[in-house]
């Protein structure tokens, strides 16, 4: 999907009737001149839009622990400067409440490593920036652990939400 066809089907604040897409989309996906970013992102050239969107995310998720694989650690070396990440191992056990943060080309090794139960208390962050990848984690908005998909064109989140009773996916902008 190119950016035009990605920006006529997505919608914004107020195109959206969830109040948590809405919430979202007000204050995650929106640019907040008034919040103290951490220096890394201000020096960041490239990847300063998506650095602060996803420091936003984090601080909006507010998630106990964040996990970070090794690959997706390498390819987004400033991530750990935004915030406090554990590398995820497939032997320890996901702490509940939870935040990972992956590569689209990650994704499906850590879906299948873990319970239905462990994946439901955690919330996956897929990175696909410049919405490359966006048909590898496509597949994924169908999974039964998930009934919350958003898609941006940087990143997608997919997390399962108590108050939704029927599976939601939102393409925001």
């Amino acid at each position: 999907m190119g950016i035009f066809s990605f920006l006529f089907k997505a919608k914004g604040r107020h195109g959206t009737h969830s109040p948590f897409a809405y919430s979202f989309v007000e204050k995650v996906l929106r640019e907040q001149e008034e919040m103290a970013y951490p220096k890394p992102i201000i020096s960041l050239k490239r990847e300063q839009k998506l650095a602060k969107a996803l420091f936003r995310l984090f601080q909006y998720l507010n998630r106990s622990t964040l996990y970070l694989d090794r690959d997706t650690e390498n390819n987004y070396s400033w991530l750990k400067s935004i915030a406090r990440f554990q590398l995820i191992s497939a032997s320890d056990p996901l702490a509940k409440d939870c935040l990972i943060v992956v590569d689209a080309n990650s994704l499906e090794a850590y879906l299948t490593m873990f319970s239905d139960s462990e994946l439901q208390q955690c919330a996956f962050v897929v990175l696909h920036p410049n919405n490359k990848n966006k048909e590898v984690i496509q597949s994924f908005y169908d999974w039964k652990q998930f009934n919350c998909t958003i898609q941006t064109w940087d990143f997608s989140l997919l997390l399962y939400l108590d108050e939704f009773k029927r599976k939601q996916h939102f393409t925001l902008k």
